[in-house]
Parts: C-alpha cells; sequence; structure tokens
C-alpha cells in the first residue's frame, strides 16, 4: 500500500494543521510542533514492505512529540529507524540524548516518552528515510527487545552500511517493486534491523538470520558491481569468503542462479536507461557498456530474449510516447 501526504495543494495558512493530523494518523498519536507554521512545507511517501511501513519524509523544521497520552491512545510496539538524508537533529528517549546526522540510523521505540527535533541543513531541507518495524517480528531477547533507550548505528560500515544502503534503495525505488516482493523485501529489513541490534548487545541470532543477512551482503555487492564486465560467481565468493559451491547453494532458493540474476539485473537496468529520455542520445551500446554488456551481438540477443524487440525498437516505443497504447 502506498500513501502520499504533500503541502503543495493546501492552501499556506492550513498546511502544517494538514500535515499534523495526517501524519499523526498515518504513523503514530504524536504531537507535532512548528515554529514557523505559515512558511511550512512537507511531502511524505509510505510504503508497506510486508510488516515493515518505510516512509520517505522531506519537510520544514519540526518537533516531534510522543507522551504517555499518546501511547495510552494507541501503541502498537513498533521500533522506529530514523536515517537523515540532509539536515541533522537529536532524540532524546529515557534521559537519553542521541544526534542525527549523516550516516547514522537511529533507533527509538514507541513504547517509552521521546522527542525528535530536525533541523535543515544550509539550505533548509530536511530529508529523511523513516522505517516502522513491529517488535515481535525481531525475534530478540527481553532485555534488547524491552530497551527503553534510543540506539545510534554508524551507516558507513558493516551491517549498518548494508541496512541505511538496502532502506535508501527500497524509498527511491518503492513505486517500481511488485506486490509479491514487498513481504520478502520487508523480511530481509527485518533480519538486517535483528543483526544489527543482536550485535551492538552481543547476542547470537539464528542460523537463518545470518544465512538471509548473509544474502543481502551478496545482492548488495552484485548490484554495486554490476557494471564490471569481470563480476562472476567466483569474484562474488571470494568477497564473501565462500566457496563458488556455497555461492550456488545459496541461490538454490532464489527464482534465478547466480549468473542467471546478474544478467536479469543487468538487462533491467539496460531497459530503464532506454527509456529513459534524458540517455535519449546516448548509443545503445553504450547503455549495454554501461551495465557490464561488452559485446553488443550478444546483448542484443539477450535483450530480444527478455523483453520480445531489440534494444533499439525498445527504445523508439518508449520514447515516442506511444508506448502502451
Amino acid at each position: 500500500m502506498h500513501t502520499v501526504i504533500h503541502t503543495g495543494g493546501v492552501a499556506p495558512a492550513e498546511r502544517f494543521e494538514y500535515w499534523r493530523n495526517l501524519v499523526s494518523r498515518t504513523l503514530l498519536p504524536l504531537e507535532i510542533v512548528s515554529e514557523s507554521p505559515a512558511d511550512f512545507q512537507g511531502e511524505m511517501r509510505s510504503t508497506d514492505f510486508g510488516a515493515v511501513q518505510l516512509s520517505r519524509v522531506g519537510c520544514s523544521d519540526i518537533w516531534t512529540h510522543r507522551t504517555m497520552k499518546h501511547i495510552r491512545q494507541s501503541d502498537p510496539e513498533l521500533l522506529q529507524v530514523a536515517v537523515p538524508l540532509r539536515g541533522h537533529g537529536a532524540v532524546v528517549q529515557g534521559r537519553e540524548h542521541v544526534a542525527m546526522g549523516l550516516s547514522t540510523i537511529v533507533v527509538y521505540n514507541s513504547w517509552t516518552p521521546y522527542s525528535v527535533l530536525t533541523t535543515g541543513d544550509d539550505e533548509g531541507a530536511i530529508r529523511g528515510i523513516f522505517a516502522m518495524v513491529p517488535r515481535a517480528m525481531l525475534h530478540l531477547p527481553e532485555p534488547v527487545s524491552e530497551r527503553r533507550t534510543p540506539w545510534v548505528f554508524s551507516g558507513r560500515e558493516g551491517v549498518g552500511a548494508l541496512l541505511l544502503g538496502f532502506l535508501g534503495h527500497l524509498a527511491a525505488n518503492a513505486d517500481q517493486f511488485q506486490a509479491c516482493e514487498t513481504t520478502r523485501l520487508g523480511a530481509t529489513v527485518l533480519d538486517l534491523l535483528t543483526m544489527l541490534l543482536a550485535r551492538e548487545n552481543g547476542t547470537e541470532v539464528s542460523p537463518e538470520t545470518r544465512q538471509r543477512v548473509l544474502m543481502a551482503r551478496i545482492h548488495a555487492f552484485i548490484h554495486r558491481r554490476l557494471g564490471d564486465p569481470a563480476l562472476s560467481p567466483e569474484i562474488i565468493a571470494a568477497a564473501h569468503n565462500i566457496s563458488v559451491r556455497a555461492l550456488h547453494r545459496l541461490f538454490l532458493g532464489q527464482e534465478h542462479t547466480v549468473a542467471a540474476w546478474i544478467r536479469a539485473l543487468r538487462l533491467d537496468h539496460c531497459r530503464r536507461d532506454l527509456a529513459n529520455r534524458r540517455l535519449e542520445g546516448k548509443p545503445v551500446h553504450a547503455v549495454a557498456a554501461r551495465w557490464g554488456f561488452t559485446d553488443a551481438a550478444h546483448f542484443t540477443r539477450a535483450f530480444r530474449t527478455a523483453y520480445g524487440m531489440t534494444p533499439q525498437a525498445y527504445r523508439r516505443l518508449h520514447l515516442s510516447g506511444h508506448a502502451g497504447a
């Protein structure tokens, strides 16, 4: 399910109240305060990925408060994951104060009162990703799941970097996933967050969770290296300290083999570029090379097999304005 809240079409005098009411109903009962309500602007796009609700938010400076009154009104027992993209802020919960900045992940809970202050960057912009995750879905031991103060993690390395990158990818492409994919993608968010919290507290996670997190690492590695023609099962396995045989075993439960998945991803990126009017002047062979295809004839055959037409015909169809007619 997709939900969009945008103040652009609302009269300026009514924008903040409109935002405050809708955000509180969409997320959780909250009190939202602005020092300049007359100048307020905001946009939030939310998508359900199974049990995980993911939102991409941009707005003017605000303070958000969740009090005991709000908690008594409704508490679905959620962990809230905040990833700032522009601007900075702080979370105060359980007498602890943690700063939010670029490349950080802050996790706090819905069952303890909190305050969140966000401030724009030099251009006055606030942008961020916000995920809400049911506590019960994480299968964490009680000392972790009952914690009443926030966590802050680096998004520059390890599982934190993997989670930050994955949330960013989901938020940026939320409208491109099919309904059958969203639950599986949400499950990956649950696994990554479970691993992140468990490691911070020295807690073991299940072998199944470790394996799914390894798959997420492998998927992220493939996405990063997709344009490298040399990308191969051998390189992927070596980068993750596993054997090629073990890598192929991991993909047994997937829709594609390793090589087939790489090829499908490359073709999909080429397809998107060919339909992108801003790249209309880029030759087809250059589009193919950008995504790791070094043989133009091989690329054309693979593209025709996947999409039923040549790359040139696909581009003409989608840039002519008659696609889908």
